[in-house]
């Protein structure tokens, strides 16, 4: 055993409530930075070149930056934020530098994590963790548990088998990890947590939504393909339907949907900027809120009645927003744009002129709109696409904090400037090494685990016998005499970007402008199209009435004409008949009077027929104009485009400074705590006890508490590893795994499965169907548990859910809850089933400690446990020896080393 444990579970038999304690300390919210000095120079070939030589002492000599153009001292600092994680990294005092590499890509990414960590790091070496504990360190974070007894023993094997490459060994078993189907099912709880915090299951369940996300993990399919699905999902196909998960069971509330896509995809929280500028956070301006808002606003919850109620998204054509400051409300209002952090936006639009091209399926009562232009699909692409800055160190922010316990930015939905990365070159690493592996989540997580950072012990280390850094505080003063100068040479850049910034917005104000007037021509023209299509449409009443008009009277002369016939027949009958002579007479001068009136009604006819036809000809006409603009505000957001690029690149630009900016004042800090730390101590040694006694107690006082902060700092920096507890999944995971509650279940399944097929040998490897029905009974076992430890453990739906923390509830769950202590009962197959018939108290200690701690006892805890046993056998009344195993099992699981990952 390397070291004091977290917590050993030594008073087992006597029943006490869980501590509450949360051991996180605050986290320290600055950032560190490499910096070196750039030489100019030509190759052979003539193409410039820089060598950067770094300017902290014991760094490696970096040569031949190429960066494929003349290029001023401005360009090189500007290109530092590229370089910093490839340059000038430092390994933990004491051992050997690793040799640089000859390009970029050659260094794996779990090589680069641990210079990043070292570069910021002058402390003493601190020690990976021992293997028992790493074991259950890893199997927690990537299957879900702690490792069975099984598990330990062929590992154990395998680092005996290997000698002294432990290494080997560790890369066999995380290997091992992420190839099982355990991993799928574990990260899609992960993810499913992530993305709906908990929430409940109002259109689409998270069973559902999870075994969506197990299927896509199996499938090992990139992760912002899988975000992208996400966003853009409908819930319409059986396939995507989970996806949609997202904005269906947040009822698609469009200030839920702005305040949960910028905290969950972008890390940014911009709640507070709905109605003004953030109030304390000067990032989050009013116009982001509102350029997501821009995206999602059209989006609407459309329940489909001729599908038993089925929730879908349908999604309006149109939903232009304008925006004013309450605190400003002079300014007057902005128009808002559709535009996501680092200036990621839809500039260039198609229009349509009317309903008839603006619809798919137009809004109706009964079927849901379905736009042939969906700003929503927009913003599933340029959120997650990979050249949003912002998406992938979120992204890779979130994974780091999963695997690491808090973020590189922490909290992880506030990355802004006020709360810097602890390390800027850790984060632009593992941004662009998640780019550059295609999203691929399990090369991802390999790396990580596979650095010594992720190993590393979390036992501080003893700082009595450190003689401090190489150099001492002469060293530290040079150095941080150097971080000065530094910074110093930054402003310049900062200044010359701040200007370009400038000018790159009145560019793209002016460019917008002329986007802007052509907009409003065509609003105008739309509204002038909209007038006279209903001044036409009025004229269809009178031209209708006249087309009624001529058809009876056509009706009349048409009968006229017959009667007029049929007399002249019957006069040629009767000559002599003068009554019907006269009648005959009379038809035709009713003839002629229905002909003339015809005439008539064929004069207002054709007057009626032009006036419609000039009133098509002016819908045609405005139509057209309407089209003819909506070309040219297209080509005219082409230059907005352009320029909105150019702001783009200014601010990645800005980016990489700000990060060389917020590394180096870390290193100040970390620095100058350590110097300070060094001077104290130094002096108390020389004075140990001079002085009144009053004051040298309190400089006792101040050396512990800069200790302390010494050691949180690197804690922080992921120099010593962060203590963190299992999220409500890992404890049911091992609360279930811990007591062997599988066991029984595969042992029905085998059984009832050798009922059936009598005479054949059960072999899981050859049988995948029973192996799936195993794995299935099993997992939906773990997920009924599941639901009742994150219903206590778990924070409220709706908030990060990274956090620790205790309640009394939990206390009473663990202390009272008949279906916990139903779990520790003896059913064949468990770990109290086991014990209870386990005579010797060594055995018994050992299955014990590894079936929940997964690690052997020490020999304290042995003797420990066995003068408990022998005690209680030796009073007059003996308790149960169940009971007894149950008080046992009940008092590890408990335990803080329980509670808390190793």
């Amino acid at each position: 055993m390397n070291g004091p444990r977290i917590g050993h579970a030594t008073r087992l038999l006597c029943r006490t409530t869980p501590a509450a304690c949360d051991p996180a300390l605050a986290p320290i919210k600055t950032e560190p930075k490499l910096f070196v000095r750039g030489q100019p120079g030509v190759l052979s070939s003539g193409v410039p070149f820089c060598v950067f030589t770094s300017l902290c002492p014991g760094s490696p000599h970096v040569t031949a930056f190429h960066c494929g153009r003349p290029v001023s001292i401005v360009r090189w600092i500007a290109c530092l934020g590229l370089v910093l994680g490839l340059i000038g990294a430092t390994p933990h005092p004491g051992r050997a530098a690793e040799p640089a590499a000859a390009t970029p890509t050659a260094v794996p990414l779990s090589q680069r994590i641990d210079r990043a960590v070292a570069d910021f790091y002058r402390g003493p070496e601190i020690p990976l963790a021992n293997e028992w504990d790493l074991h259950r360190r890893v199997s927690l974070d990537l299957i879900g548990r702690g490792p069975t007894p099984e598990e330990q023993a062929h590992h154990q094997q395998r680092l005996q088998q290997v000698g002294g490459d432990r290494q080997s060994a560790w890369r066999e078993l995380v290997d091992d990890l992420l190839a099982r189907d355990d991993f799928s099912r574990q990260w899609a709880r992960v993810l499913e947590v992530q993305f709906s915090e908990r929430r409940a299951d109002e259109k689409i369940t998270t069973l559902e939504f999870r075994g969506w996300l197990k299927n896509w993990l199996e499938q090992k399919r990139p992760l912002n393909e899988l975000c992208l699905e996400i966003l853009a999902a409908d819930g319409s196909g059986e396939t995507l339907r989970p996806a949609a998960s997202f904005f269906l069971n947040r009822l698609a509330e469009p200030n839920l949907m702005v305040r949960d896509v910028g905290r969950i995809f972008f890390g940014r929280d911009v709640q507070c900027a709905q109605c003004h500028d953030h109030p304390v956070v000067s990032d989050y301006e009013q116009s982001e809120f509102f350029g997501i808002l821009s995206f999602v606003n059209r989006t609407y919850l459309f329940t489909d009645e001729q599908r038993g109620k089925r929730a879908l998204l349908g999604e309006k054509a149109e939903g232009e927003l304008e925006f004013a400051s309450v605190f400003h409300p002079a300014r007057g209002k902005t128009t808002a744009r559709p535009v996501l952090p680092m200036a990621v936006a839809m500039d260039a639009e198609p229009g349509a002129v009317d309903d008839a091209d603006a619809y798919l399926i137009p809004p109706a009562k009964d079927q849901r709109a379905i736009p042939r232009y969906s700003r929503r699909q927009q913003l599933a692409v340029l959120a997650t696409h990979p050249e949003n800055q912002a998406f992938n160190r979120n992204l890779a922010n979130r994974l780091w904090s999963h695997l690491l316990g808090t973020g590189v930015v922490h909290p992880v939905d506030l990355h802004h400037a006020g709360n810097s990365p602890v390390s800027a070159t850790l984060l632009r690493q593992l941004s662009d090494e998640l780019v550059a592996q295609g999203y691929d989540l399990r090369a991802f997580v390999r790396e990580v685990v596979l650095s010594q950072t992720y190993q590393r012990s979390l036992f501080p280390p003893d700082l009595g016998s450190w003689g401090g850094p190489a150099g001492g505080v002469a060293t530290l003063s040079a150095e941080l005499d150097s971080f000065e100068r530094q910074l110093a040479a930054l402003a310049q850049p900062q200044a010359t970007l701040s200007e370009e910034l400038s000018r790159a917005r009145e560019d793209l104000d002016r460019a917008q402008a002329q986007v802007d007037r052509v907009q409003a021509e065509i609003r105008t023209t739309r509204e002038e199209l909209q007038k006279q299509r209903a001044e036409r449409d009025q004229l269809q009443t009178p031209l209708s009435e006249a087309e009624a008009r001529k058809q009876k009277q056509q009706v009349l002369i048409d009968s006229l004409k017959g009667a007029l016939t049929e007399a002249d027949k019957a006069v040629q009958l009767a000559p002599e008949d003068q009554e019907l002579a006269r009648s005959r007479e009379g038809l035709n001068a009713r003839l002629a009077a229905a002909m003339e009136a015809l005439g008539g009604i064929d004069q207002a006819l054709e007057h009626h027929q032009k006036q419609l036809r000039r009133g098509n000809d002016r819908v045609a006409d405005l139509r057209s104009r309407v089209v003819a603009l909506s070309n040219r505000r297209l080509a005219l957001g082409e230059f907005v485009v352009e320029a909105r690029g150019v702001q783009r690149r200014i601010h990645s630009r800005q980016q990489a400074l700000a990060d060389a900016q917020s590394d180096l004042v870390l290193k100040q800090q970390r620095w100058t705590q350590l110097k300070e730390w060094l001077e104290l101590r130094d002096e108390a040694q020389r004075n140990p006890a001079t002085g009144d006694a009053n004051a040298v107690a309190e400089r006792h006082e101040r050396l512990r508490l800069q200790e302390a902060g010494l050691v949180e700092s690197w804690r922080r920096g992921f120099a010593l590893r962060g203590i963190r507890g299992l999220s409500p999944e890992q404890l049911a995971g091992s609360f279930f795994s811990s007591l062997g509650l599988d066991r029984p279940i595969r042992a029905k399944i085998v059984a009832e499965w050798m009922s059936a097929n009598p005479g054949q040998a059960v072999d899981l490897a050859q049988q995948p169907e029973l192996r799936k029905t195993i794995e299935l009974a099993v997992a939906d076992q773990v997920w009924n548990a599941e639901d009742d430890v994150a219903e206590r453990f778990g924070a409220p739906a709706g908030t990060p859910q990274d956090g620790f923390f205790s309640t009394t509830d939990q206390a009473l769950l663990l202390q009272n809850s008949p279906g916990f202590l139903a779990w520790l009962n003896p059913v064949e197959g468990t770990l109290t089933h086991r014990l209870q018939s386990q005579a010797d108290a060594g055995e018994l200690a050992e299955e014990l400690y590894r079936a929940v701690f997964a690690r052997p006892p020490d020999r304290e805890e042995r003797e420990h446990l066995a003068n408990g046993l022998t005690q209680l056998s030796s009073v007059p009344q003996p308790p149960d020896r169940t009971a007894l195993v149950q008080e046992l099992i009940w008092g590890l699981l408990t335990s803080t080393e329980f509670r808390f990952v190793p």
